[in-house]
């Protein structure tokens, strides 16, 4: 017991709002179950391009906070959210419970490569995301204006992302539905 309230006192672990932080990717997830990317831009509506939308928003988001500490933990409890999700999501959608894990896994290693492959491709010129778009989201089966329309949503939400500071995006919606 003194032990524990010694711990309170010496380790004080700041509090965070977990639920707007929660809000972020809600927003992200229902953004990426939008109609409008198969109607606009072409993209299928299946399970992995969803998550590819979901890794790119998430990325945006990455990009803008990873260099501030304070926003590291947020990141973290941002990506735990995630996949919390992506194991309920797995199992509703009729995922053994014995494969799930293995799912999740793989699934948390494609986030982890994409992170470091966007981040590389966007260090000389945020253009460059089009490659990586096109193979992963597209599979390389994509028509020009289709990749370029795409490819102008994105940069419209890393502006209007970069133009918000961190506690802004925390405290309100940052993507929208591309019209």
């Amino acid at each position: 017991m003194i032990l524990n309230n010694l711990k309170k006192v010496f380790f004080k672990r700041k509090k965070y709002n977990t639920r707007n932080i929660q809000n972020i990717l809600n927003n992200i997830i229902k953004i990426s179950y939008s109609s409008s990317f198969n109607k606009k831009f072409k993209i299928s509506t299946n399970f992995n391009s969803r998550y590819e939308i979901i890794l790119i928003l998430f990325f945006l988001i990455h990009l803008k906070l990873k260099n501030k500490k304070e926003n590291k933990i947020k990141l973290q409890i941002m990506c735990d959210y995630l996949f919390d999700y992506i194991d309920y999501s797995l199992r509703e959608l009729g995922t053994g419970d014995l494969s799930v894990g293995k799912k999740v896994k793989t699934m948390a290693q494609i986030f982890s490569k994409r992170m470091k492959l966007y981040d590389k491709s966007i260090s000389v010129d945020f253009k460059n995301i089009k490659k990586p778009i096109k193979e992963f989201i597209y599979e390389n089966k994509v028509k020009k204006i289709d990749l370029d329309n795409f490819y102008n949503y994105i940069n419209k939400q890393h502006m209007n992302l970069s133009s918000l500071n961190s506690n802004e995006i925390f405290n309100k919606t940052i993507f929208n539905e591309p019209l």
